[in-house]
């Protein structure tokens, strides 16, 4: 591989020239993402948190549940609380591109599909921000289920879930209105099942030429998951993604064993260096 070649390639794409390359042709290879878990861990991480939020929400609390006395049940998730936790996902990071939050079809209350989506046309600001929603399209075959990586959770996850990592909660809730002490939940399961980070799928890299800001780009999914219909099992809800700038990935051009695309190219003598 010419590596001179291939970052000229990168460099010289925009969002003009992109429309003339087939779509394979504009995914690069993993070996050029060399590093990209480590580099952007702490971003595949804030995915992670908000996924592990709404699993442990759909496993725990019920809105249908009655309670005595003056305690309510919890309401359902609605989509203001989604499209903010969403957004909070691009304003607290500022090497996060976008992030949505993908649901299943028929999975969020009252909605066939919901799909809230944060962006940001000019990195590294903390002035301009979008939010849209992918289930609001024109052509149903652009729909976010179609993405391979989508396709490739939902299978992954469609049956055994055994490898998910229980997490045990200790809630506390008030004794009454002024909240002098607290009473005990007596409620099973007081634990829920997420995703750890290995759970997740990192995509090849890729030219975003169709989409809101292109740009080279790599993301980063994690699943999440609640109750069936019946109570009886757990099942894939959907999964929230990270996008992140790949310009902005380190590049280690010294000898390494692992798969590295620019792996001994460095200019400095080996023997003198």
């Amino acid at each position: 591989m010419n590596i001179h070649r291939v970052l000229d390639y990168i460099v010289s794409m925009n969002k003009d020239n992109c429309r003339k390359y087939k779509p394979e042709d504009l995914q690069l290879n993993g070996g050029i993402v060399h590093g990209a878990k480590e580099f952007f861990e702490n971003e595949a991480k804030m995915a992670l948190r908000l996924a592990n939020f709404i699993s442990a929400f759909l496993q725990v609390s019920d809105p249908k549940e009655v309670y005595s006395g003056k305690r309510v049940a919890d309401r359902e998730l609605t989509e203001d609380q989604m499209i903010g936790e969403t957004l909070a996902l691009v304003l607290g990071n500022s090497r996060i591109s976008s992030a949505g939050t993908y649901w299943e079809r028929n999975k969020f209350p009252n909605r066939t599909l919901f799909a809230p989506y944060a962006y940001k046309r000019i990195l590294n600001t903390m002035n301009y921000y979008n939010v849209e929603d992918l289930a609001r399209l024109d052509k149903p075959s652009e729909v976010y289920l179609n993405n391979m990586w989508f396709k490739d959770l939902k299978y992954r996850w469609a049956s055994n879930l055994n490898s998910l990592e229980k997490f045990w909660l200790k809630i506390m809730i008030r004794f009454n209105e002024i909240g002098e002490t607290t009473m005990k939940f007596e409620h099973f399961p007081t634990y829920y099942r997420g995703a750890r980070l290995e759970h997740g799928h990192w995509t090849q890299p890729y030219y975003d030429c169709y989409g809101k800001v292109p740009m080279w780009k790599i993301k980063y999914v994690v699943p999440f998951f609640g109750w069936d219909s019946l109570k009886a099992k757990l099942e894939f809800k959907g999964a929230v993604g990270v996008t992140m700038d790949l310009l902005k990935l380190d590049i280690n051009q010294y000898p390494d064993t692992s798969a590295n695309a620019v792996n001994s190219t460095e200019k400095t003598h080996q023997k003198t260096s």
